[in-house]
């Protein structure tokens, strides 16, 4: 078995009662930045949720040691720069 299908294999086997608190914690921190974003310029706003995607895939690396393949890596950056 290759080194990251045993790491997808043991996140598979984490119960599922050990996501409803991160759920909830996505949730939270969710309302509160579209609460934030109410007392920000529009430039800001920009700025934070566009990040989000870089946050994900950062602790997902940290928490599950799950980085992104070279595929998932050439679409972020050919999307980044659809503009």
């Amino acid at each position: 078995m290759a080194a990251s299908e045993a790491r997808l294999a043991r996140v598979a086997k984490q119960p599922a009662a050990d996501a409803v608190p991160v759920a909830g914690r996505f949730a939270f921190n969710n309302a509160i930045s579209y609460w934030a974003l109410q007392y920000t310029e529009a430039l800001n706003a920009l700025l934070i949720q566009s990040a989000g995607p870089l946050f994900v895939a950062l602790w997902s690396l940290v928490l599950f040691g799950v980085g992104l393949t070279r595929g998932q890596l050439a679409a972020s950056r050919s999307r980044s720069w659809a503009f």
